[in-house]
């Protein structure tokens, strides 16, 4: 790869090369489209459910996010959001 190459941009981008902010929305990210998936929800919905848990308990997102993406926290203890098909909720 050449330097400045869109392939070196986005291997750095996903290391953390531009910084700690990048990493942290990175895993933030993946956190929110594991939880759209696990619910059947819209992204927008499962990032309120997530941000809110992690706000009500006083949680850094990229914190959370990490342990929720490396499976180190139950992700049924986030209530779904309203608008996941109810089959797919956790009972």
């Amino acid at each position: 790869m050449l330097p400045g190459s869109p392939e070196l941009q986005h291997t750095d981008w996903l290391d953390g090369a531009d910084g700690p902010a990048a990493g942290a929305r990175f895993m933030i990210e993946q956190a929110k489209g594991l939880l759209a998936e696990r619910w059947n929800a819209a992204v927008d919905d499962a990032f309120e459910m997530f941000r809110s848990y992690a706000r009500a308990r006083r949680l850094r997102l990229s914190d959370f996010a990490t342990r929720i993406i490396s499976g180190a926290f139950d992700t049924d203890a986030i209530p779904a959001p309203a608008t996941a098909r109810s089959e797919d909720r956790p009972s």
